[in-house]
Formats: structure tokens, C-alpha cells, sequence
């Protein structure tokens, strides 16, 4: 148990273990039917960063279980990390050890470890509800945060020590040490006392088990291995999960559709752009920037003006032949008007080997720009 607590647990949902369902305490811990559910730390200080449960609350559950003539025993449902190590507490435990009605059985779901091991020691049989439920932690300790600025000055040295000092240290190990008696007496003196008694406790040295250790050790009786859960639980246990896969499997579907039309638009995409840089290269000798601009724009596509452009710059060149000869390897589609035909230069026969040149180097590498 913690004098100062700042645990933050992850807990599950112990509700629906009966038809009957009445709320006690602000915090909401839950009867229902014989049952008092503990899910959470034992403190009377609420918390933003876990689910509390005050022993008060706790309390006034078994108050209204004890004025109801058809309830004969009370079980726990424990999923707990403990808690605050108040008198409150300990008052507890002697009230569920003395009750008029006979605790039963703690369920151990999760979590039944230091404060909510104390209130479960006060059943007749333990019983962990996994092999993974962890038991244990049987002992007392104290946090302490300083404050590099604050300054307390005491009129008896004893009234607030300073623990970082050795007589401060000194102090509060020994009260420690005073509670963590008071812990085990309320252990012992419960119906676990005559199973595992102070020297068992000693050897465990504040030690947390699995179930299986527990069980061996005498902390628990045995792990449960049906379902304490009614057939109407279950059945609607069943439901939920067969409409979660049911669910699960369509968004599975959904994505897997999804993903294969992106696949395909990806490909196409690939496969329009391909044809649009097609278009471009057999005039890359014309002007090598304007193609190389033209190529780097994914939304530029060939049209009627580049075809007058390119066919412009071509007679200039008199090589309007040797681009509709390009054009055509390239892409069929493109075919300029031959606008005049010379007699074949030198010069003009070795653009024509340039250009057979670059179209064998493109077929080849089959270079894709996107």
C-alpha cells in the first residue's frame, strides 16, 4: 500500500456479472447481485489519471447487501493495484472479516496486488480469474517529493523531518515498518491466516506473483477455469465479438478495394505519362529546354501549338522528314506537315544520326519520368 498514491492503471470492465445493478458512491463502484466490484485504486482521494474507489463507498456496498434478506454470501470481484495506506482501510478489512453475512470468494481479475490483497485475504477462498492476474505486493511504502525551494521550519524536530536527512530517513522507515505490522496482522487474523501466515509473507519480501506461483505459495486457492460470467453474458459476449468481426473483416474488404484502385490509377498514371513524355522526346534536338521543361510538368500535354512550334523550328533546320520519321517511332499519332523537302547536307545526315542515336539510347534504358 502507498502512504502517497500516484498510480495509473489500465483497467478492464467488471460489469454485467448479474441482472442486478445498483450504483453506490460518487466514484460509481458497483453491486450487483451478491457481488461488490473493487476496480480500481482504494482511496478516498480522487484522481484524474485512474479510476478511484473509496472505502466508504465500498462500505455502503456491504451495508446494502447485508439489509437484503435474499442475498446469504457476498463474493468481491477484485481488479485493483490497492491503495491508500489510511485506518480506513484497515477498518475495512476488519468490517468484511467480521460481516454478518460471509464473504465468499474474491475473483481476482487483473490486478489484486498490496491494499486489495488486504480486502481479499478477508474472503473464504481466493480464486486468480487468469494464469496472467498478478497477486502480491504485500507491503507499505512511502513517496516523498522535494522541493528545492520550499523551506520548512518545524518547533519540534520530530513534527515534519526532513527525509532527506539521516534522522528523517530514520523516522519514517520506522513508521513504515509500523503500518506494514498493522497490513499483515489484518492478513493474518482474516481466513488466509491459516494457510499463509507472517513467516510466508516474510520470505515473499513484497514480491508480485502470476497465478500459478500464487497458487503454489498459498496467496490464492486455485485460477479459475470456467466462466463466472451468466449464459446471458456470454451469449451477448458471443454477439458483440461475431458483429466486431463481421466489421473488422469489411473495413479489411473496404481497405483491400481501396488499395487496389490506387494500385490501378497508379499505373495508369504511370502508363498516361509515359505516352505524354513519348510526344515530347523525338524533339528534343530542337530545343532541348523547351522539352526538358515540358517533360519535368506533369499537366503539359503535346498539343496542336507545340506541333506548329516544333514544325516552325524544323524547316528552319530543314529536318521536317527526319522529326515525322521520330514522331512516328515515338508515337504514331504525331505526324507533322511536311512543309518542304530538300536535298539531304551533311549537316542534315548527322542530326538524323543524333536523333537514331537518342531513340535507340530511350528504347533501351526505358527511362520513366513522373
Amino acid at each position: 500500500m502507498k502512504i502517497s498514491n500516484t498510480n495509473k492503471i489500465s483497467l478492464i470492465d467488471l460489469s454485467k456479472i448479474s441482472s442486478y445493478t445498483k450504483t453506490i458512491g460518487k466514484w460509481g463502484n458497483i453491486v450487483e447481485g451478491n457481488n461488490i466490484i473493487i476496480d480500481g485504486v482504494i482511496s478516498s482521494n480522487f484522481s484524474f489519471f485512474s479510476k478511484t474507489i473509496s472505502p466508504a463507498d465500498i462500505k455502503a456496498s456491504l451495508d446494502l447487501l447485508n439489509e437484503d434478506d435474499s442475498i446469504k454470501e457476498i463474493d468481491l470481484h477484485i481488479n485493483s493495484p490497492g491503495g491508500d495506506a489510511t485506518g480506513e482501510i484497515f477498518n475495512l478489512a476488519d468490517i468484511l472479516r467480521n460481516n454478518i453475512k460471509p464473504i465468499k470468494t474474491a475473483y481476482v481479475y487483473n490486478l489484486c496486488c498490496s491494499g486489495a490483497y488486504l480486502l481479499a485475504s478477508q474472503a473464504k477462498q481466493i480464486i486468480a480469474k487468469y494464469e496472467a492476474s498478478m497477486i502480491g505486493s504485500i507491503g507499505v511504502l512511502a513517496n516523498f517529493y522535494i522541493d528545492e525551494n520550499e523551506t520548512i521550519i518545524s518547533s519540534r524536530g520530530l513534527k515534519s523531518p526532513d527525509p532527506t536527512s539521516p534522522e528523517g530517513k530514520e523516522y519514517y522507515t520506522e513508521q513504515v515498518k509500523k503500518i506494514d505490522d498493522i497490513f499483515v496482522d489484518n492478513i493474518i487474523k482474516g481466513p488466509r491466516g491459516s494457510k499463509f501466515g507472517r513467516k510466508e509473507i516474510d520470505q515473499l519480501n513484497g514480491k508480485t506473483c502470476f497465478a500459478k506461483e500464487a497458487k503454489q505459495i498459498k496467496l490464492i486457492d486455485k485460477i479459475e477455469k470456467k466462466n463466472i460470467m451468466s449464459k446471458e453474458i456470454q451469449e451477448q459476449v458471443k454477439q458483440e465479438t461475431e458483429i466486431k468481426i463481421e466489421t473488422n473483416q469489411k473495413e479489411i474488404m473496404d481497405n483491400k478495394k481501396e488499395d487496389e484502385i490506387k494500385e490501378q490509377a497508379t499505373k495508369e498514371a504511370i502508363i498516361n505519362n509515359q505516352s505524354r513524355i513519348a510526344m515530347f522526346l523525338p524533339f528534343m534536338e530542337l530545343d532541348k529546354d523547351y522539352v526538358s521543361k515540358c517533360i519535368a510538368d506533369p499537366e503539359k500535354n503535346f498539343t496542336e501549338e507545340d506541333s506548329s512550334y516544333f514544325a516552325n523550328i524544323a524547316t528552319q533546320k530543314n529536318t521536317i522528314k527526319e522529326i515525322n520519321e521520330n514522331a512516328e517511332m515515338h508515337n504514331p499519332n504525331i505526324k507533322m506537315k511536311e512543309e518542304q523537302e530538300e536535298e539531304e547536307d551533311p549537316a542534315l545526315a548527322e542530326l538524323k544520326a543524333k536523333n537514331k542515336e537518342v531513340l535507340e539510347t530511350t528504347k533501351k534504358t526505358n527511362v520513366i519520368i513522373i
